[in-house]
């Protein structure tokens, strides 16, 4: 990984939680002689095949960490979190759920499934939807900034129903989210973060 994930163990009312957070390869693309932009199409497709590869791999190497934290510790929560520098639908995100099906919001969820154990549930879907996003890039907004959870952590305390928590993205921390440009030199000397915190309270 080119950049390292961190992982902490914490107790909440008596179940183990294990958190990992990771920043994966950035969707900027950086070419010969440290420029941002090009005009030979054929180093863009390069360059741009290169970065997906390194957040590819990268995903896939955190995904192997939470297999065997699942795998090893079945009375254990995961959650997964981090700028992903992906949407929720990305290949790359996707990667990290595990199984498909069952994701929230489908009727799959509170069903019980034999891959529930093996599976992360992304909570982008609990953030109302005009406020779903993290970052903006030219001008559209982008859920970069995401927050996964095995079941655990999504009780059934009507024994019915899996307990949902309650998560936002802070897009009003400050005045407004800046849109980023591609030359990310052009904001060197602003304080103000360009992504908006994204929070997830969970019940249990």
């Amino acid at each position: 990984m080119g950049r390292g994930a961190v992982r902490v163990t914490v107790n909440a009312n008596g179940i183990r939680v294990h958190i990992i957070t990771c920043h994966l390869k950035s969707k900027l693309l950086t070419f010969p002689g440290g420029l941002f932009s090009t005009r030979d199409e054929d180093l863009r497709a390069q360059v741009a095949a290169a970065a997906l590869i390194r957040r590819t791999a990268e995903a896939a190497q955190v995904r192997r960490e939470v297999n065997g934290l699942l795998a090893g510790n079945a009375a254990d929560g995961v959650i997964l979190l981090g700028d992903l520098n992906d949407g929720p639908q990305a290949a790359t995100s996707q990667l990290l759920l595990g199984a498909p099906g069952s994701e929230i919001g489908t009727l799959g969820f509170d069903r019980p499934d034999q891959d529930d154990a093996g599976r992360l549930f992304n909570t982008d879907a609990l953030i109302d939807e005009d406020r779903r996003f993290s970052r903006v890039h030219g001008g559209v907004g982008e859920l970069l900034d995401q927050i996964l959870a095995s079941e655990d952590l999504f009780p059934r305390t009507d024994g019915v129903h899996r307990d949902l928590p309650v998560v936002d993205s802070h897009i009003d921390f400050s005045s407004q989210l800046p849109s980023v440009p591609d030359n990310p030199n052009m904001r060197a000397r602003e304080i103000e973060p360009d992504h908006a915190p994204v929070t997830a309270v969970f019940g249990v």
